[in-house]
């Protein structure tokens, strides 16, 4: 499996959450001139400039000690555009790496 193909994590569920509640509480209040609502930073957005960009995660998407558990099932040397771990740097188990630990997957 891909990294991409993960499902998300609780990290992720938490921000995604945030960004619900946020938006209900907007959509609570649209009947009022003036809403009263947290600072959008508080509930799962991040200020770039002068636009709010949601934050997906604030932990890396996968542990270090997780990607060392990550395998590549290729019998030709990733050398074909079909390889799915061409994105994925190789790990020690890994099918792609030659005997003299030398990667393929480039």
């Amino acid at each position: 499996m891909t990294i991409e193909r993960l499902p998300p994590t609780r990290d992720a569920l938490y921000f995604h959450i945030q960004r619900s509640h946020f938006q209900a509480l907007v959509w609570r209040q649209t009947h009022l001139q003036q809403p009263v609502l947290p600072p959008p930073e508080t509930m799962g957005w991040k200020t770039e400039g002068n636009s709010l960009i949601p934050q997906l995660m604030s932990l890396p998407p996968v542990p270090d000690a997780c990607e060392e558990l990550i395998t590549c099932a290729c019998t030709t040397g990733c050398k074909t555009a079909r390889c799915g771990c061409k994105p994925n740097p190789c790990t020690a188990s890994c099918k792609c790496r030659k005997s003299n630990d030398t990667c393929m997957n480039k």
